[in-house]
């Protein structure tokens, strides 16, 4: 990695990198830390020069609240990304592969025009090999990975990596109302995704405690060996380093539980109410089976405190109808003509949160 250096220009009100309050005036910097300082109405930008692929970091640290805009390559007004709050106590922090040799600048600028004082700003480079899973960029790559085996040190790299994982349970034991929480921690956007099989169960982005990390919670079925979790950056130029972590967590479900995929759908008879259902972000679906043996129209719905979303499907998967706010107090309902014939219908809430509700089918 190359950077090319200039002589420092002339000195204004502030610090000693000033006047550098444009791309234009952008103050050319190698790695290191530097100490600044916020005079009114000033942002500081910089610039830097690499000769071939690298990964970088940039960040403040003090206890001003900062921005942090990173351009290029070879343009001060091409924005690659952009952080408020990445950094520790508000401090923003970017770290970025960035694939282009050329000069690329950044601009960071207090979060309030009034914010004024002095902060540290550093930039360093970040060496990133593949992670010991590698290669698991898809299903078929997927590597089996022990619950007892976490935390584990990974990685994605380079832009638009995926990391692909068969959970072997044979290690993890619950208690009746605990489930299983995956979740990440590290300075990425991470995404999650889970499947039992090739079906979809949940996913989440930002779920977790830390920074933008992704967390998922659910209730495995012991007699599955089977779920698979996908994980990958947010955005394309989500790369660098994360740890994977798993814990118990206490929860409240249902009785019906487990019923998240179609496979597991609870059986409901014509004329039946079955309260007690919940739903949480740890148990984002509920999927229910019952079968019409005279056609008509039929009502299909929830009661209860909570905002519910009703989608139906035939027996082959194809989806018929769907509703958000149709019954009372932005409970979900369906009245619509059916034959004979076998049917499913997915609950899930329109926000986050546990709620529960009560869910019936009649004939009208």
């Amino acid at each position: 990695m190359c950077f090319l250096i200039a002589s420092l220009g002339a000195q204004n009100k502030g610090d000693a990198y000033e006047p550098n309050n444009s791309a234009s005036a952008a103050y050319p910097l190698t790695t290191g830390r530097f100490n600044l300082t916020f005079s009114p109405d000033d942002e500081d930008w910089f610039s830097f020069r690499i000769d071939g692929p690298q990964m970088i970091r940039i960040g403040t640290e003090g206890s001003l609240d900062t921005k942090l805009s990173l351009y290029g390559p070879n343009s001060g007004t091409e924005e690659l990304r952009s952080d408020d709050d990445g950094g520790d106590n508000y401090n923003a922090r970017i770290t970025a592969y960035l694939g282009q040799a050329g000069t690329y600048y950044f601009r960071v600028s207090p979060y309030d025009s009034d914010t004024l004082g002095s902060y540290v700003l550093f930039m360093e480079t970040v060496v990133i090999a593949a992670d010991s899973m590698e290669p698991n960029n898809n299903r078929a790559q997927a590597k089996t990975l022990s619950i007892s085996r976490l935390p584990l040190s990974l990685s994605l790299f380079p832009d638009g990596d995926y990391d692909w994982f068969r959970l072997d349970l044979s290690s993890f034991s619950y208690q009746e109302g605990e489930a299983l929480a995956i979740y990440t921690s590290g300075d990425i956007d991470t995404y999650m995704e889970l499947y039992q099989g090739d079906t979809f169960i949940a996913e989440n982005d930002d779920g977790a405690n830390e920074g933008n990390n992704a967390k998922i919670v659910f209730s495995p079925d012991r007699r599955i060996n089977n779920y698979y979790i996908n994980i990958r950056g947010y955005g394309d130029d989500s790369t660098g380093e994360y740890v994977l972590h798993s814990e118990t967590v206490v929860v409240e479900f249902d009785q019906y539980e487990p019923n998240n995929i179609r496979g597991q759908a609870t059986g409901i008879s014509v004329g039946q109410r079955l309260s007690g259902n919940a739903l949480a972000d740890y148990d984002p679906v509920d999927w229910f089976t019952f079968s019409v043996t005279r056609a008509g129209t039929y009502s299909i719905g929830t009661t209860g405190g909570m905002d519910t979303v009703i989608t139906l499907y035939n027996s082959n998967g194809g989806e018929l109808d769907f509703d958000d706010d149709s019954g009372d107090n932005d409970n979900a309902l369906l009245v619509i003509n059916l034959e004979r014939g076998i049917y499913y219908a997915e609950i899930t809430q329109y926000d986050e949160g546990y709620g529960e509700y009560s869910f019936f089918v009649r004939q009208q």
